[in-house]
């Protein structure tokens, strides 16, 4: 059965509604649809009481360490969304943007929470033209901004 890919650098103590928004996903994916969701968290996530949710739903889950160098972390996600046969991947809370918009030749999605306050600087110039202005425009097919400062 094809898969939507969902990596989130989410590992918070309690579910809260993130994880019930995954699950409510997960409903409409499989009635609606037909598809799967497949869930990749970022390591902070390992042991977190909430999985025992995603468990019991046979939603199967991954994690990639934020420590891991770029190129690892996005042939372990190729790899997962292959073994899956994810026909989109969507990012959530900005850290695996970057890995998920290079998994080439499957549609991506950015979900984008993070306000980073001051753009003004040389650093923050630099990171937003070769982020979005090079990666976006090329390979995402949608950023999904949660407010209107953040969509600026």
């Amino acid at each position: 059965m094809a898969t939507v890919l969902h990596a989130a650098d989410y590992g918070g103590t309690y579910a809260g509604n993130f994880i019930a928004s995954l699950l409510a996903l997960d409903n409409v994916l499989n009635e609606e649809l037909g598809l799967r969701l497949v869930l990749v968290f970022s390591d902070i996530a390992k042991g977190r009481q909430w999985l025992e949710q995603v468990e019991a739903r046979g939603i199967p889950y991954y994690y990639l360490s934020k420590s891991w160098s770029r190129v690892a972390r996005f042939k372990t996600l190729k790899a997962i969304a292959e073994e899956h046969d994810s026909l989109l991947l969507h990012s959530h809370f900005t850290t695996f943007d970057l890995d998920v918009a290079l998994v080439l030749k499957l549609p991506a999605i950015w979900h984008v929470h993070s306000d980073w306050g001051d753009t003004s600087g040389i650093k923050r110039w630099v990171k937003d033209l070769l982020k979005m202005r090079l990666v976006a425009a090329r390979w995402v097919n949608c950023i999904v901004a949660v407010s209107d400062r953040v969509a600026e």
